[in-house]
């Protein structure tokens, strides 16, 4: 068993309501799109589809993207084993 003590915790909401370079969801979305075409089970075509959609939606003013990051630290941390 393993116990610790937490000793802080904070959540970071990222939202996007636009797709553009400056944007973190633009970025996610290609290590995706990248991700994915490695694995060559969706085709470039569709891949490129899905990406391109984004710029459309938010050139349209539809475009969201909405994430909660959060950070926690612990503390104590006690090793122990159970009999």
């Amino acid at each position: 068993m393993q116990d610790f003590d937490l000793d802080g915790a904070a959540v970071f909401p990222i939202l996007n309501l636009q797709c553009d370079d400056d944007s973190y969801s633009k970025g996610l979305a290609q290590i995706i799109r990248d991700f994915v075409a490695r694995k060559k089970d969706i085709s470039a075509d569709d891949l490129n589809e899905w990406h391109d959609e984004f710029e459309r939606l938010s050139d349209a003013g539809r475009y969201f993207f909405g994430i909660n990051r959060t950070s926690s630290r612990r503390q104590n941390l006690l090793l122990t084993s159970l009999k």
